[in-house]
């Protein structure tokens, strides 16, 4: 994986070693991140780590006790690109619309972090080449069968 450097960089570094350690305790807010955080976000997305703490949406009730460290980095590049006060979704899961509905998400969501990269990766190349506004218009799920839970 690319190394991460720099101050946008080195905060990512921290907030994800939070999560490692389990020394993050603020699950109930977004991390403070903007869209200068988003390419360290798409580094880490390419991360398969299984994490135990990670911030999660209060309004959700449906809770879970694992996720993979990429997924969240993308659930939060997310957060950043629909620029919500709150979470955009209700957990840091990303299924496939032809999936079950029932059974193991985090499982799930776990499977369907190498599409999910791709799917980001295609929209950051597009990204990448407007400025921010315009990035942010650009719906990364739009031409694949995943969503975010």
């Amino acid at each position: 994986m690319e190394s991460l450097k720099g101050e946008s960089h080195a905060r990512v570094r921290a907030l994800f070693e939070s999560f490692r350690d389990g020394s993050f305790t603020d699950e109930n807010r977004p991390p403070k991140l903007t869209w200068e955080d988003a390419e360290s976000l798409m580094i880490m997305g390419k991360s398969t780590r299984k994490l135990t703490s990670f911030p999660v949406n209060p309004l959700s009730s449906f809770a879970i006790g694992e996720a993979c460290e990429g997924v969240v980095a993308l659930w939060l590049l997310e957060q950043i690109r629909t620029e919500n006060e709150f979470y955009h979704s209700l957990n840091p899961l990303c299924l496939s619309k032809d999936g079950e509905r029932e059974g193991d998400f985090a499982a799930r969501s776990f499977t369907n972090q190498p599409r999910l990269v791709e799917a980001y990766q295609a929209w950051w190349a597009k990204a990448s080449e407007v400025d921010e506004e315009d990035a942010k218009a650009i719906e990364p799920l739009a031409d694949s069968d995943l969503y975010w839970y």
